[in-house]
């Protein structure tokens, strides 16, 4: 009975070999995505330096230095000038606008904790200039003051009863009182009088 092929890598499905046990390109490139990976490597390095590089590794960071080399690989094959140095200095400038931008907004903190902390000690100081205010208040405050409309009140009816006192007195007086009535002469007693005052009072300084 005839045991069952295993699929071929994707680095000898590329290059139209089998793909025997033990292929040093089968860890790295599976028979499915592997096809496509393999080929922009091999397009820029061949597979002979990439097994080179690979020998040059520890093996518990080969996956890591494929990943390394695929990304170099599409990096030239997108700017054959740069390569991924075009990458590196994009990356670069990504993390200059972030620290810019980290520092404005530490900044912005440092001054909102600033008014934060000059809004409580305002507040503070309104606090206790509203309370030393009231205790104020609260001593200079009459006896009196509790009950104030009562003690107005009070005060009101005793003028109000006073008046009226005073008026109930004077009332009698103001009504006895009467307009003088002066005596009247008659007309003839009147003229016969004035002759007799004027002569026995008034010395005769005529001849």
């Amino acid at each position: 009975m005839l045991k069952a092929s295993l699929p071929p890598c994707g680095a000898c499905k590329y290059q139209r070999k089998k793909c025997v046990n033990g292929c040093p390109f089968a860890p790295y490139f599976s028979s499915v995505d592997g096809f496509i990976e393999f080929s922009i490597v091999h397009k820029i390095f061949g597979a002979s330096n990439v097994l080179k590089m690979l020998s040059d590794v520890e093996e518990s960071r080969r996956q890591e230095a494929i990943r390394s080399i695929l990304f170099e690989a599409q990096s030239r094959i997108n700017d054959p000038i740069n390569g991924c140095v075009s990458d590196v200095i994009k990356l670069q400038q990504q993390v200059t606008l972030l620290r810019e931008d980290l520092a404005t907004v530490k900044n912005q903190l440092i001054h909102t904790m600033t008014l934060y902390e000059d809004l409580l000690r305002v507040t503070y100081q309104c606090q206790q200039q509203q309370q030393s205010q009231s205790n104020i208040n609260v001593a200079v405050q009459s006896p009196y003051s509790n009950n104030s409309f009562a003690s107005t009140s009070f005060v009101n009816m005793n003028v109000n009863s006073s008046f009226d006192h005073l008026a109930m007195q004077t009332t009698p007086l103001m009504e006895n009182l009467n307009p003088p009535q002066f005596f009247k002469l008659p007309l003839n007693e009147e003229q016969s009088m004035i002759p007799q005052v004027f002569n026995n009072n008034v010395p005769n300084v005529f001849p």
